[in-house]
């Protein structure tokens, strides 16, 4: 499995089969290009937390959506922005993107990396000081989107 995901996935994934049909791939080391090429093709919607995988966003279908998941802190030298630009080059191709703003929506798998991306805003002053959202299983629409882990 990836080393990003969604920490809140099974509750995601709940609140997406709301709107329509749901279809979740998840490519691996042994995923042929083909495969994954004909599954871009189907996509009318791609969610993906910030990773190569969205590499193949600009081979979906015009008319298709990016929906993307970036981890709190993934700003650094455009980092963030790499696959919008990508998808912004195909025209037709809609990218939205969700950001993680408060420390309870990361979650790091590896403490080294906590030190690397969180340490380094709390002494430049650059953490941000509002609250989180709601607790979890409300109705507010904030506590109900994807936490990322790293």
């Amino acid at each position: 499995r990836a080393n990003r995901r969604i920490v809140n996935e099974a509750e995601f994934i709940e609140l997406l089969k709301e709107y329509g049909e749901l279809k979740i791939v998840e490519y691996g080391d042994t995923s042929s290009l083909y495969e994954q090429l004909l599954q871009m093709r189907e996509t009318g919607v791609y969610i993906s937390v910030h990773t190569s995988n969205l590499a193949n966003a600009p081979l979906l279908q015009p008319g298709s959506a990016v929906v993307e998941v970036i981890q709190r802190n993934w700003m650094w030298n455009g980092l963030d922005r790499s696959f919008r630009d990508q998808t912004h080059m195909m025209l037709d191709i809609h990218h939205y993107a969700w950001r993680a703003k408060y420390i309870n929506q990361t979650v790091y798998l590896n403490e080294r990396d906590f030190y690397k991306h969180e340490a380094v805003h709390t002494t430049t002053g650059t953490r941000g000081a509002a609250s989180p959202p709601g607790p979890p299983g409300s109705r507010d629409s904030s506590a109900r989107m994807p936490a990322a882990a790293v």
